[in-house]
């Protein structure tokens, strides 16, 4: 599941398949990545890259106003430091690979790459990468998440107590929000800024903190309706999205999710 990524840094969201085909060899690892990937035009809205060694379809890509950006897949992390026009190869293809499924833009140059069982974060423009620390406590597995300069906030399971973790060091220590959340499957987290943060999910239920975590307030959507995804440009200003089950719509509010006011299907 997609988090909620930082949008003053997140300026494109691309959302469609890419390829990755190609033969003979692997490089070192996370610290020293090298151009390994040539793109070409096969067909709109779909790009072909040769990568040494590997087939793979990446899962999620953002990309920052200052041309920083990173895509991700099974097995395979790649970065850009123009707008996509050269990608680098970040890590080292493993014979059984996580799938990296999300990106979250959090600086000009900083980034974090999810998977169920891997969490890393890079603080340079994708030049190094580092291992998140293990979260506290029974937590088995990443999956919801978001950031913010110099944050990043990561969902527990439901089962384990429904509470959210920050870091602002990279992934070297973790540290609870002081409030848990109130008991729901929850499948979407955004946070505009320290203080003011999201969370939603199934039953119709949408939490929101104005503290940092202190409190959450209950302001639910209409029964039954599950979210999928949210983005905040601001306190006040954000888009919510619904899932195809429930008719595949988008709810915009312009008041912090207090209320919210359809803006339609989203096309299939």
């Amino acid at each position: 599941m997609q988090g909620c990524r930082s949008n003053r840094y997140a300026a494109a969201l691309l959302i469609f398949p890419i390829l990755f085909a190609g033969c003979g060899g692997k490089d070192k690892g996370f610290d020293h990545p090298r151009q390994d990937l040539t793109a070409s035009a096969s067909e709109p809205n779909r790009a072909v890259f040769t990568v040494a060694g590997y087939n793979t379809d990446l899962q999620d890509i953002a990309i920052s106003t200052n041309g920083f950006g990173v895509a991700s897949g099974i097995g395979l992390i790649i970065f850009t430091p123009d707008f996509g026009r050269t990608w680098y190869r970040a890590n080292e293809m493993e014979s059984a690979p996580p799938e990296f499924n999300a990106v979250l833009l959090s600086g000009p140059g900083q980034a974090w790459v999810v998977s169920r069982s891997l969490l890393l974060y890079t603080p340079d423009r994708g030049n190094t990468w580092t291992k998140a620390t293990p979260m506290p406590g029974k937590f088995f597995y990443y999956g919801t998440s978001a950031s913010i300069p110099g944050s990043y906030y990561q969902m527990q399971p439901p089962t384990y107590g429904v509470s959210i973790f920050r870091t602002a060091d990279g992934g070297l220590s973790w540290t609870p929000l002081p409030s848990p959340l109130p008991r729901n499957d929850y499948s979407s987290i955004c946070f505009a800024n320290e203080q003011c943060g999201w969370v939603a999910g199934s039953h119709g239920m949408l939490v929101m903190t104005t503290d940092g975590g202190q409190s959450w307030r209950t302001n639910n959507l209409a029964p039954g309706l599950n979210t999928v995804q949210m983005q905040f440009i601001d306190p006040l200003n954000g888009w919510i999205r619904y899932s195809a089950a429930n008719g595949g719509g988008i709810l915009k509010t312009t008041d912090g999710g207090i209320s919210r006011k359809g803006l339609g299907k989203v096309p299939t």
